[in-house]
């Protein structure tokens, strides 16, 4: 339950991320749909809210939201679009102890790379510490906890097949400010601000 739910003052659990075109929900649920027909356990992720998060936030007050996207705004300035695309599945942190279940992406990753560190530069001075852990661009499928890890038989095989699906491209000409309302069945995802790349840089 959000804070603002529970008679605390008006916050909201946010995050920035890339938001994903319909043909890449579809390949989630066929990989959802074929690793989970083969018996493995997992909680899998909904396909329609699929996305690529460059910096989660936490709850924020609502009247920072305008600040937030300023600051946003100026992460994107003069910046390009740029092409990726959806490639094949891996885990994390291997496949031996799979806890993370993935999609990859291919295409301009330096200029992904680039632009997650200028989110979290300009984040920085709004007092929203920047992640320890380096970013490694990826789409989630699914999340493997460890007495599920057992069902987890045949990896290379089953990847070994997705992999020959053909990649799907995409471009990246926004960013979105997100809202998450945590609930039973999962996660509700809401975009509050679209912050637009530049395309006549």
């Amino acid at each position: 339950m959000d804070p603002s739910e529970a008679g605390q003052p008006p916050v909201w659990r946010l995050f920035v991320a890339i938001e994903l075109p319909d043909a890449v929900h579809r390949r989630v649920a066929e990989v959802v749909s074929r690793l989970a027909g083969v018996g493995w356990r997992a909680k899998w992720v909904n396909p329609a809210g699929v996305h690529v998060t460059l910096k989660f936030y936490g709850n924020v007050a609502v009247g920072r939201l305008d600040e937030l996207g300023a600051a946003l705004s100026a992460a994107v300035a003069g910046r390009a679009p740029f092409a990726l695309r959806v490639d094949g599945p891996g885990v994390f942190p291997s496949p031996r102890r799979p806890r993370v279940i993935w999609l990859g992406l291919e295409g301009e990753l330096d200029a992904l790379s680039s632009l997650a560190r200028d989110v979290e530069r300009v984040s920085a001075p709004l007092g929203f510490a920047p992640e320890e852990r380096p970013f490694r661009p990826h789409i989630t499928v699914a999340r493997v906890r460890p007495e599920q890890q057992a069902t987890i038989s045949g990896l290379e095989d089953q990847f070994a097949r997705l992999a020959a699906l053909p990649p799907i491209p995409f471009r990246v000409d926004h960013l979105t400010l997100m809202r998450s309302q945590l609930r039973r069945d999962g996660p509700i995802y809401t975009a509050v601000r679209r912050i637009e790349l530049d395309v006549r840089a």
